[in-house]
């Protein structure tokens, strides 16, 4: 189990250093015998480095889009903040780039700050299961992502 923690835990510095380099992070399986501890390593691992943990049950998910969200459409949109200036008359500053916005996001934002290029795709819906943003990090657990059935 020691080795495994520390598999996991250089796999996690690994990714980090992979991800500011704009690089894609790797993927760790562990496969063992049910009730050897697997779970709670990694349940520990987050804990200790103050990461949430998420456990998915990959039996329990019936379509793509319980694990992937669902399909939505996303419209590229230019954005916009008020600022103040010298005499403190609010202006509008455009933001540089764009941004893509579901119709759902479009809605809930001040009509002032956004407007839409005409151009979309689409995009997928946050599943229930992501939590919110931790700085640290998240570990996601796949349990039972393969089985092996005896016939």
């Amino acid at each position: 189990m020691d080795e495994a923690k520390r598999l996991i835990n250089h796999t996690i510095d690994t990714n980090l250093q992979l991800e500011e380099k704009g690089d894609c992070p790797v993927a760790i399986s562990l496969e063992a015998s049910a009730g050897i501890g697997k779970t709670s390593i990694v349940k520990q691992i987050a804990e200790e480095r103050g990461m949430t943990f998420v456990k998915l049950n990959m039996a329990q998910l019936e379509e793509p889009g319980d694990l992937i969200g669902f399909p939505v459409v996303e419209y590229e949109c230019q954005t916009a903040r008020k600022v103040k200036d010298e005499q403190g008359n609010v202006k509008l500053k455009i933001n540089p780039g764009t941004v893509w916005l579901s119709s759902k996001q479009i809605d809930n934002m001040d009509k002032s700050l956004v407007r839409t290029t005409g151009k979309n795709r689409t995009g997928y819906a946050k599943p229930a299961w992501v939590p919110e943003y931790n700085e640290k990090g998240t570990l996601i657990l796949l349990d039972d992502y393969v089985r092996k059935y005896l016939f």
